[in-house]
């Protein structure tokens, strides 16, 4: 909700891994990032299949998560004891559930812009690179998931169009809702970036050299 996690998770670095550990460690090329005179104030992070991003999740990403989980205590934090209980009752409601839209939008992405960079134009320079990619691979189509209500106007406003739309009740807000959007790629003409950004697209490892 444009929120920083700890309102609701005690564990930021947990979070962190669960988010993005696997498109920085198995799909890298796909990882932009958006800087403001040498300031990350932006990144994007995506995925060419999310039937084997799932997979690799599964098997690779959620096991070391759930050990330091444990292995930090972060059960007994009450913001995050009670976090979990809500998404295990939202599990029980069949909250979770929903239609999988790989076949026609495989590919899918997680996008993340600084609350204090945000309306300049960073996140939609970010998705112009990441789906002239995608368009470059001949990927049919790409989906993306969002809780939040401006961020669904925005990924319309990028030619996304809803797929999925359920309420939700995990995170304790009222007329908070689960949304699958998506766009077809191939036979479109994907814009590619103003070649007059001021962003670089650079690999998330270019980072730490």
């Amino acid at each position: 909700m444009g929120e920083p996690m700890e309102k609701f998770f005690d564990g930021r670095q947990i979070l962190a891994d669960f988010i993005t550990s696997y498109y920085t460690d198995f799909e890298s090329d796909l990882t932009f990032v958006a800087e403001i005179n040498k300031q990350v104030v932006g990144y994007l992070t995506g995925c060419r299949s999310q039937k084997r991003q799932r997979m690799i999740f599964m098997n690779k990403i959620i096991p070391p998560v759930c050990l330091k989980f444990l292995f930090k205590g972060l059960i007994f934090k009450s913001k995050t004891r009670k976090f979990c209980l809500n998404c295990f009752k939202s599990v029980l409601k069949g909250e979770f559930n929903h239609p999988d839209f790989s076949r026609d939008y495989p590919a899918s992405f997680h996008i993340n812009i600084d609350y204090k960079f945000r309306s300049l134009g960073i996140g939609g320079e970010l998705i112009k690179n990441y789906l002239e990619c995608l368009h470059q691979k001949r990927i049919r189509g790409v989906h993306v998931t969002t809780i939040s209500q401006k961020a669904k106007e925005f990924f319309r406003k990028m030619g996304f169009t809803v797929l999925y739309y359920r309420k939700i009740s995990y995170l304790d807000h009222k007329n908070l809702f689960f949304i699958i959007l998506g766009k077809k790629l191939q036979g479109n003409n994907t814009p590619s970036a103003n070649a007059d950004t001021p962003f670089r697209k650079r690999g998330m490892t270019d980072l730490t050299g």
